[in-house]
């Protein structure tokens, strides 16, 4: 009867650790989600800041291309006529242009990295995320199994302690036979 009691114990300690790790498992799968989620907000962030840096880009080039254009425009005037109608003593270079598109490629770049960066990120915790569910599944099933062990466990002791009780009364009646005899 020992060993059935301490079997029992057992496993019902077995029962609260499963019960302990599960909820373990769960904390973890709630972070893993806040986080998952805080990178989809970032990389929705991203994806419209790349968005934005790119129509920049585009209207940059335009400038460009008009700017050009107006400067062949302006070197194919007389030069006289140039310097009346050109209230403009000093024109913006070409190449700081060029210089800023280089730049706005540059914080392009850089924000595509960022996303990549992001993505992986998201892929590491979607991974972390599809072990703890597993882990928790197996707990699941251990501490299912367990459950299934201890009710035996309990039903056996009950099974035990009834024998015994019917047991003493046999010897209590045999008992008092005996003694009157």
């Amino acid at each position: 009867m020992h060993q059935k009691t301490e079997a029992w114990l057992t496993a019902r300690a077995d029962v609260t650790k499963a019960r302990m790790e599960k909820e373990a498992a769960y904390e973890l799968i709630d972070k893993v989600h806040a986080r998952e989620e805080a990178e989809k907000v970032r990389a929705g962030e991203l994806e419209v800041r790349i968005q934005k840096l790119e129509e920049e880009m585009r209207m940059s080039d335009l400038t460009i291309a008009e700017y050009a254009a107006l400067v062949r425009d302006m070197e194919a005037r007389p030069r006289s006529l140039d310097s009346a109608s050109n209230g403009h003593a000093n024109p913006i270079p070409l190449s700081t242009l060029s210089e800023g598109k280089l730049q706005l490629q540059h914080l392009i770049d850089d924000f595509r990295s960022r996303h990549d960066d992001t993505v992986l990120e998201l892929q590491k915790t979607r991974g972390e995320l599809e072990f703890a569910q597993s882990r928790l599944d197996s707990e699941k099933k251990y501490e299912r199994a367990l459950i299934t062990e201890l009710t035996q466990a309990k039903g056996e002791l009950d099974q035990l302690k009834i024998s015994d009780d019917t047991a003493a009364k046999m010897v209590a009646r045999y008992m008092s036979v005996l003694i009157l005899f």
